[in-house]
């Protein structure tokens, strides 16, 4: 059975059904009090109407400026006329970005703004668990075991299986499968594991000693310049006591592993998010008494992603100026960032996806002083739209 997608809705129609005509607002009248062209307030649609509507009618203020939609994600949170911390950023293909009111489920939900950030589709878009994919399990086999697993990938989770079939050689990919490929539950739960090692290898295989590349979807590979930064085994001494014991740490802040700097943990940060998104993709396949421990890996690199760049600002000024003025390496974290927050609110609450390290680790990522590294980060990227703000005791 084929998943259908509904046609896009253009921002202006919601803005019209939503906000515009419960008002009794012209496109006219909306125009006039933006001091845009009334055509200007359709197409631009949400980015400057759902503003203008705001602003007028919420708390009297009329805002005169020049429209920008490059800084209107910005303008919003500047004016206070948003709620950040119910607001999502989301990519997507069409260089725009789409923003979500979590715990909104009028059609207002979902609406695209225009944004300078590079914008790629958000992989949580295109996961399809409800698939049907009986088919495929009914025709495994050992002998087939690799295209059938990837034709599964076809159905729930596109980008993963474009991603996979980029490799240059399979054997990186069935490596992960530990020769059990006769076994189809088996299969499914090491699926997660293979996935996220071909997202690394992709990276390498277009590797150059000037750009790291991080795949984005099957597609597109964001390039990055390379830079130089200080080892991350700095973090442990930033965790909190109480997280001094998580398995994680061996395994990335020590060794080898520990002496690499921002570059290759936010390749870990995209290829977590990746994990929990396969996990997400098949998990109708696990048994009951099945557990993955996708969802802890990518909350740990979220909150290894927010002490590191708590420590280079304090610690570490010029590589913290570094990580901010590098081409397109401030972006990149709010894309990887903004996508890993997506994916935790599309996987749920299952606790087949944890161990039991991500009730330990979520306090601590979504500290608000935590969050503040990654707030600093985005107004680095989207800077304050310059305005004036004139105070209106009727619109």
């Amino acid at each position: 059975m084929k998943t259908k997608k509904l046609a896009p809705i253009h921002p202006g129609e919601i803005l019209r059904e939503e906000f515009m005509k419960p008002r009794g607002l012209s496109q006219n009248a909306l125009g006039r009090a933006l001091g845009v062209p009334p055509r200007r307030v359709w197409s631009m649609g949400l980015s400057i109407g759902l503003l203008a509507v705001t602003s007028l009618l919420g708390d009297g203020v009329r805002l005169s400026f020049k429209p920008n939609p490059d800084r209107v994600c910005e303008l919003w949170r500047s004016a206070g006329l948003v709620n950040w911390s119910r607001v999502e950023m989301l990519a997507s293909t069409n260089q725009t970005l789409i923003w979500e009111e979590r715990f909104d489920a009028s059609p207002m939900a979902l609406f695209r703004v225009q944004t300078r950030l590079e914008a790629y589709e958000l992989l949580a878009s295109r996961i399809f668990p409800d698939a049907d994919i009986a088919d495929l399990r009914s025709r495994f086999t050992a002998a087939t075991w690799r295209e059938t697993v990837l034709s599964v990938l076809d159905r729930r989770f596109p980008d993963a299986s474009a991603i996979v079939r980029r490799l240059s050689n399979r054997d990186n990919f069935d490596f992960w499968f530990g020769g059990q490929t006769n076994d189809w539950n088996f299969v499914m739960q090491s699926l997660s594991a293979a996935v996220h090692e071909s997202v690394h290898i992709v990276g390498f295989e277009v590797f150059s000693l000037a750009q790291f590349s991080y795949p984005m979807t099957g597609e597109v590979l964001l390039p990055v310049d390379r830079f130089e930064t200080f080892p991350r085994a700095e973090i442990l001494n930033a965790l909190p006591p109480s997280l001094q014991d998580l398995s994680y740490n061996n395994y990335y802040l020590t060794g080898g592993s520990g002496g690499q700097g921002l570059v290759t943990l936010l390749g870990e940060l995209n290829a977590y998010t990746f994990s929990l998104l396969t996990d997400f993709a098949v998990l109708d396949q696990f048994s009951v008494s099945s557990a993955r421990s996708s969802r802890d890996g990518l909350l740990a690199m979220m909150l290894y992603t927010e002490l590191y760049l708590a420590i280079a600002r304090t610690q570490h000024p010029d590589a913290y100026d570094r990580i901010l003025k590098t081409p397109k390496s401030a972006d990149l974290i709010l894309t990887l960032w903004n996508r890993a927050l997506r994916t935790l609110t599309v996987s749920g609450t299952d606790s087949r996806l944890e161990l039991g390290d991500a009730a330990r680790l979520r306090p601590h990522v979504f500290a608000s002083s935590n969050l503040e590294e990654i707030e600093r980060v985005r107004r680095q990227v989207v800077p304050l739209l310059q305005m004036q703000i004139v105070r209106s005791t009727s619109p």
